[in-house]
């Protein structure tokens, strides 16, 4: 049940592809399924969504999202 659970979440989870401004990063989702983010830069969007873009340039940052509940 858990890993159906987390396969439901993950088909639910959708987040922008272009923002220039902060990102809701939700931490539950779905039958209490648990999400952890993390930012591959940092700088740009913290693991909290916290965005800051750097003046006259876009820059790409990937977002992971750690899907968990119980033993999934």
């Amino acid at each position: 049940a858990d890993k159906e659970a987390v396969a439901d979440a993950k088909d639910k989870l959708t987040i922008t592809d272009f923002t220039n401004q902060d990102i809701d990063l939700p931490s539950e989702i779905g039958e209490n399924v648990s999400i952890s983010w993390e930012s591959n830069n940092t700088d740009i969007i913290t693991n909290d969504g916290k965005v800051t873009r750097p003046v006259g340039a876009d820059t790409e940052v990937t977002l992971i999202a750690t899907l968990t509940k119980g033993n999934a």
